[in-house]
C-alpha cells in the first residue's frame, strides 16, 4: 500500500507556513478592526493647554510631501497648517512660522516651509506675519532646524510660542524642546490618527510604530532629549555626538 503522506520535514515546513500565515492575518485584523491603532497613538500623544496670547505658532511640517509640479504638501502638513491658521485667526498669535527643510521633488528646490507660506498667503495672511524656517535642508534634520530657529529669532520668548505637530510626533517634539525651552507648548493639530477608519489604520500603525521603535530611541541615544539647562545636551546643528571622533 502506497503512503502519500509527506516526509516529516515537509510537514514541519507546512506547519510553520500555516503558523506564520495565521499570525500575519491575525495581526492585520487587529490593526484594521481593533482599538490597537488608537492605543499606540495615545502612547505618543502630548498636548498642552493653549495660552490666550502667545507670541507665535510654529507649524512643524511632515517630512513626506507629494512630488507634484506645484509642490503640494502631504495631508498631515496641511492639517497642521490649518491648525496654525486657526490659532492666528483666533488672535492667539501674531506670527506664523512655517517650518520644514525638506525639498519637494519637481519644484526646483522649493521646501515645504516655502509651500506653507504660499498657502498661507492664499488664505489671506499678510506676508509680514509669516516667517519661513528652512535654513537647514534635509529630511532628518528638523531638530537642527529647530535649534537654528531658536538661536536666530531671539525676538521671541520660546516659552510663549506654540508648536503644532501631529499626534505621533508630539511626544518627540516635546522631548526635543525640553532641551532648549523650560516650558514648551506643544499642540496636536487634529488627532485624526486616533479616530481613523479601517482603511487608514494600517498606514497610521506603520507610522506610529516607526516613531516608537526607531525615532524615539534614536533621539534618546543621540542625547537630543537632555533636560533644559544641562550643559552636556546636544546643541547642534552638528552631527550627533556618537558620530564625532
Amino acid at each position: 500500500m502506497l503512503n502519500f503522506s509527506p516526509p516529516w520535514r515537509m510537514r514541519t515546513l507546512f506547519r510553520r507556513v500555516v503558523i506564520v500565515s495565521l499570525s500575519a492575518n491575525l495581526m492585520l485584523i487587529l490593526i484594521l478592526f481593533s482599538p490597537l491603532n488608537a492605543f499606540m497613538h495615545h502612547l505618543t500623544y502630548s498636548n498642552d493647554p493653549l495660552p490666550e496670547h502667545g507670541e507665535a505658532v510654529v507649524v512643524m511640517s511632515s517630512n513626506f510631501p507629494f512630488p507634484t509640479k506645484n509642490g503640494m504638501m502631504c495631508i498631515s502638513s496641511l492639517i497642521r497648517l490649518q491648525k496654525g491658521l486657526q490659532l492666528y485667526r483666533e488672535g492667539r498669535v501674531g506670527k506664523i512660522i512655517a517650518f520644514g527643510g525638506v525639498e519637494i521633488e519637481g519644484t526646483g528646490g522649493k521646501t515645504i516651509a516655502k509651500a506653507m507660506k504660499e498657502q498661507l498667503m492664499l488664505y489671506g495672511v499678510p506676508e509680514q506675519d509669516i516667517i519661513v524656517q528652512d535654513a537647514i535642508l534635509g529630511r532628518d534634520l528638523y531638530y537642527d532646524n529647530m535649534l537654528h530657529m531658536m538661536k536666530t529669532h531671539k525676538e521671541f520668548d520660546w516659552n510663549k510660542v506654540i508648536f503644532v505637530t501631529s499626534t505621533d510626533q508630539s511626544l518627540r517634539v516635546r522631548k526635543c524642546l525640553v532641551s532648549e525651552v523650560a516650558n514648551p507648548i506643544v499642540s496636536v493639530s487634529e488627532p485624526y490618527e486616533v479616530t481613523a477608519d479601517w482603511a487608514l489604520r494600517f498606514h497610521l500603525f506603520r507610522v506610529v510604530m516607526n516613531e516608537l521603535l526607531f525615532a524615539l530611541p534614536y533621539f534618546q541615544f543621540t542625547d537630543r532629549f537632555a533636560d533644559y539647562g544641562d550643559p552636556n545636551r546636544y546643541t547642534g546643528p552638528t552631527k550627533p555626538r556618537f558620530f564625532l571622533p
